[in-house]
C-alpha cells in the first residue's frame, strides 16, 4: 500500500488565467511548472528535461511544486499541464522511464560579479 496522503486547501484563484498555487507559493504555469522532490531540486530552479519519445520535450521547466509520490528521488517529477480534459489527456501521455534532468545554475563568478555590482 502507498502511505502517501494528499491534502488540499480550497482557495479562490484571483486570476483565472493563472494556475493554482504550488508548494513554492506561486501560480503554476501549464507546460512550464514541474513538481519535484525539494530535497534534490530547490523551488525556483530551472530544469532542462529530456524525455525520449515525447513531442513536448526537451524543454525547460521551473520547479514550483511537490507531491507525496514525487518525494522519492531526483528523477521523479510531475509536469503541470493545466486544468480540464485536454490537460488531463496530455498529462496521461507523459511518462518516461529514463528522463535526463539538468539543473541550470549560474556560474559562481557571475553570481559574485552581480552581487558586487549591487553594493
Amino acid at each position: 500500500a502507498d502511505p502517501s496522503y494528499v491534502f488540499f486547501t480550497e482557495e479562490a484563484i484571483p486570476d483565472p488565467a493563472a494556475g493554482p498555487r504550488g508548494a513554492a507559493g506561486v501560480p503554476l504555469t501549464a507546460g512550464g511548472s514541474i513538481a519535484v522532490d525539494p530535497a534534490f531540486h530547490p523551488y525556483g530552479a530551472p530544469l532542462y528535461i529530456e524525455l525520449e519519445g515525447q513531442s513536448l520535450f526537451p524543454r525547460v521547466l521551473i520547479a514550483q511544486d511537490t507531491g507525496g509520490a514525487i518525494r522519492r528521488g531526483p528523477l521523479r517529477g510531475d509536469v503541470f499541464m493545466g486544468s480540464g480534459a485536454q490537460a488531463g489527456n496530455a498529462a496521461e501521455q507523459l511518462n518516461a522511464d529514463n528522463p535526463r534532468v539538468f539543473v541550470l545554475l549560474p556560474k559562481p563568478q557571475l553570481v559574485a560579479e552581480i552581487a558586487a555590482q549591487s553594493r
